[in-house]
C-alpha cells in the first residue's frame, strides 16, 4: 500500500497592528482632521471620538469606518474636549484600538467687542459669546506694544 504525501501549503496572516503616532490637525470649532501612521496592511479604519469623561471603548464598542488616511471629523460640539481612537480593519476583524489622544476643537472667538469707561486707570471691557467659553483671559497692552498673537485653549 502507498502512501500519498500532500505539497504543504504556505500562506501569510496579514498583520492587524495598531496604528500609532495620531494626532490632530486643522481643528476648527465642529472638526478636526485625525491623522496616523498605519504599522500593519489595513487599508480601512474605525475612528472614534468620544467626548472627554466617557469610558473607554470596549473591543465590540464600533467607531466611523474610513479608508482614508487621513479622516476629516465633522459634527464636534464646540469647546467639547474628546479623546480620539483609531483601529485597522482587517481580512479577519478589527485590532485592538489605538491610546488615545486628545481633540480640542478650535474656541470661537468673540465678537462685538466694547470698551467704555476708559480711563488712565482702567476700562470697561465687554463682548458677545459666540461660542460655549465660560472663561476668557484679557490681555491689556500699551497701544504702542507690539500685537502679541496667542491662541489658548480656554473653553
Amino acid at each position: 500500500m502507498k502512501k500519498a504525501y500532500g505539497q504543504a501549503a504556505q500562506f501569510s496572516i496579514p498583520n492587524c497592528s495598531t496604528p500609532v503616532e495620531i494626532f490632530a490637525t486643522n481643528t476648527s470649532t465642529t472638526g478636526a482632521t485625525i491623522n496616523w501612521t498605519e504599522t500593519g496592511s489595513a487599508t480601512q479604519w474605525e475612528v472614534l471620538l468620544l467626548p472627554v469623561g466617557s469610558p473607554e471603548p470596549a473591543s465590540d464598542t464600533s467607531g466611523i469606518l474610513t479608508s482614508s488616511n487621513p479622516y476629516t471629523a465633522s459634527g464636534l460640539i464646540p469647546g467639547t474636549v474628546y479623546k480620539c481612537y483609531v483601529r485597522p480593519v482587517c481580512a479577519f476583524g478589527v485590532g485592538e484600538w489605538s491610546y488615545s489622544i486628545y481633540v480640542y476643537p478650535a474656541c470661537t472667538a468673540p465678537a462685538m467687542l466694547n470698551i467704555t469707561n476708559l480711563t488712565a486707570f482702567g476700562a470697561n471691557v465687554a463682548w458677545t459669546e459666540m461660542g460655549s467659553a465660560t472663561q476668557w483671559e484679557v490681555i491689556v497692552q500699551p497701544a504702542s506694544a507690539q500685537r502679541q498673537m496667542r491662541q489658548l485653549p480656554v473653553h
